[in-house]
């Protein structure tokens, strides 16, 4: 157009005169004719773009990004469900499918390999979020019907923003526990069966979440080799007491932000561990007496001491601890152990030696099983046991409430569940109540027992609700517990009980069923809203709740089918303009 020569004339009378120009601009004086053709390129591509516009496609390139954010779909604040053939998102109330991820895109079958049965697709362990960008989930691949570990463990990840998949990143063999490490911006992967051939017992990966490409960092749990001061309590030589040679977990936490503390089934110590150097750099004896191990834990910031059920070793046979009878040479029990001659040093039979039986998960819910240890992290030594109280089982796996401020007791015996309230650091915590839960219990002797008849239990403490949600694999009811009233000695809180309803398929529990961890059923709750989602694996069906205001008001608002769901996630974009909300949440 003329008005742009104009202005190209204009700019090169004015580049003539640079000279005075130049100290204020700073710019080289070698290139002035590329800042006239560069100009003049800009001037006359704007001022002919409707002339331009009626021949081919003038798009740019940033269109396609333009349009991407402005039509995907906002998963925050959205209940997350893994399975085998897929993920999906879901609004806080169930109501609307958000996004559908196909497992065949996530988990591919390896080249040349036909996947068939419960091996065709993914294979999750463990699901977690940052809250800010990702959602990372533990997937160990499998190949071929029948067929395992084809293809080696894997971190797949997510976008918390368009929940695209992003990538998936290699790990060992079997990672199962993950823990997402919110002030390191690090993901704990906890390995439970590496290559026998890596000469390696146990270990934990460490991934930063920031750069995934990043080689792992790696912690061998039994690669420190200083001798513990004072022995642990005399048992048989720590041997690995599990099929699995890491059974573990790690307990991190940012008011303790230097150091984390590891269980170790197969080993009577809890590891501390530098978080900078990634080293082991104590084993701290677990001197209980008959404490050869521990597995599940839990801990509160507010006295910075760990809660750790212990394993043991005890007899098996009909009138032994366990009341199943042993399984017999070149066979194995319940979670994959053969027997052998074990030292019993707890419950009824405690002083007998050499006797047929186990270390370990099989001796759960056994007469032998002795509770759960609390451990001071500052001074790294034990301050006080815990063994329910209402129950002859005492057995129990400790859970801590998201505000650390109450410790649960999730008992073998489903009927109660105990709980305590963390008292000063370097205290024994006070008991407070037992929960009345009438879940089934198991009878000893089978092998159902060695698992916590109280599967699990979520939580909503948002200054509005302070709620717990119990669950059982073999019943099918919740328990909706209040928790504001635990506030004194011996006082029971309110408790509404919600059914299940059963749309389609039989009785969850009903006889045959394997009820194993892969089964169980699990409970998820949202944050800064009031719905928390049960699912049921078996039914392919997932219960979405809503507590309301308090308990009473609380109920099965809505039921999702025909989904199945082997883990959960509630997943929100706290970094969000509006703090990720706006998917569903109730009041």
């Amino acid at each position: 157009s003329s008005d742009a020569v104009c202005l190209i004339r204009e700019w090169t009378r004015w580049l003539r005169g640079r000279e005075a120009w130049r100290p204020r601009l700073r710019w080289p004086v070698s290139r002035p004719r590329m800042k006239v053709a560069v100009l003049a390129a800009l001037i006359v591509g704007s001022g002919a773009a409707g002339v331009v516009a009626t021949g081919k496609d003038s798009r740019s390139l940033s269109d396609k990004s333009d349009y991407y954010w402005y039509d995907h779909a906002q998963v925050s604040d959205t209940f997350w469900i893994f399975s085998g053939d897929h993920v999906k998102m879901f609004s806080a109330d169930g109501l609307t499918t958000i996004k559908t991820l196909r497992g065949s895109d996530i988990c591919p079958c390896a080249a040349g390999v036909t996947c068939k049965g419960r091996n065709k697709q993914c294979s999750f362990r463990d699901v977690v979020s940052d809250g800010k960008e990702f959602v990372f989930a533990s997937e160990q691949r499998t190949v071929g019907e029948g067929g395992t570990d084809g293809e080696g463990g894997t971190i797949e990840i997510f976008s918390l923003t368009t929940g695209v998949h992003l990538g998936s990143v290699p790990t060992c063999d079997s990672p199962y526990h993950i823990d997402q490490v919110v002030h390191r911006d690090e993901l704990w992967i906890y390995c439970w069966d590496p290559k026998v051939t890596d000469g390696r017992h146990g270990n934990i990966q460490i991934l930063s979440t920031n750069v995934w490409a990043v080689k792992h960092s790696e912690v061998d749990l039994f690669g420190y080799n200083a001798q513990p001061s004072p022995s642990p309590a005399p048992t048989e030589t720590p041997t690995p007491v599990s099929k699995f040679n890491f059974p573990g977990l790690a307990i991190l936490d940012a008011s303790i932000p230097n150091d984390a503390y590891a269980t170790s089934l197969s080993s009577p110590f809890l590891y501390r561990i530098n978080v900078h150097s990634r080293e082991v750099t104590k084993a701290i004896p677990l001197n209980h007496t008959g404490c050869v191990g521990s597995y599940k834990a839990s801990m509160s910031p507010l006295n910075k001491h760990a809660y750790l059920r212990c394993s043991f070793c005890c007899s098996c046979g009909i009138t032994g601890d366990t009341g199943r009878a042993c399984p017999g040479d070149d066979k194995t029990d319940v979670w994959g152990m053969p027997q052998k001659k074990v030292n019993v040093l707890t419950g009824p039979n405690a002083g007998r030696t050499n006797v047929d039986g186990f270390c370990g998960e099989e001796c759960y819910g056994s007469k032998a099983d002795i509770g759960v240890l609390e451990m001071d992290l500052i001074n790294e030594v034990e301050v006080g046991f815990h063994a329910p109280k209402m129950t002859e089982n005492k057995g129990a796996e400790p859970v801590t409430s998201p505000k650390g401020d109450l410790v649960f007791l999730k008992g073998n015996d489903g009927s109660y569940c105990d709980v305590l309230k963390p008292a000063g650091q370097g205290s024994k915590s006070t008991y407070v109540t037992s929960i009345k839960l009438d879940f089934t219990t198991v009878v000893r002797g089978d092998e159902e027992a060695t698992s916590v008849a109280t599967i699990d239990v979520g939580f909503i403490q948002d200054g509005t609700r302070d709620v717990a949600i119990f669950a059982s694999t073999r019943d099918d009811f919740v328990k909706v517990v209040d928790l504001s009233k635990i506030s004194q000695l011996g006082v029971e809180p309110p408790i509404k009980t919600l059914m299940l309803e059963k749309l389609t398929g039989n009785a969850y529990g009903d006889s045959g069923a394997n009820h194993g961890g892969y089964k169980a059923r699990k409970v998820v709750c949202g944050v800064g809203n009031s719905y928390c989602w049960v699912n049921s694996d078996k039914w392919d069906q997932l219960h979405v709740i809503n507590v309301g205001k308090d308990v009473e008001s609380a109920v099965v608002e809505y039921v999702v089918t025909n989904t199945p769901s082997s883990q959960m996630l509630y997943a929100r974009n706290y970094f969000a303009p509006d703090g990720g909300g706006g998917n569903g949440g109730g009041g």
